[in-house]
């Protein structure tokens, strides 16, 4: 596991976020492949908003 940079925000609309970097390859991919099925099944999952994968 490595170190992250990870801060409280709000974004353009007004909205708390959570801004995380950097961003690896699994997470990355979690986000990508697997989040959306996971919600749509009740599994609470965060948003994601943007993000840029360091590979």
């Amino acid at each position: 596991m490595g170190a992250a940079n990870v801060a409280l925000t709000v974004s353009h609309s007004g909205q708390a976020v959570i801004e995380k970097s950097p961003v690896g390859a699994v997470e990355f991919g979690f986000y990508q492949n697997a989040a959306t099925s996971r919600n749509e099944a009740g599994i609470a999952t965060p948003a994601l908003f943007s993000a840029e994968a360091t590979l």
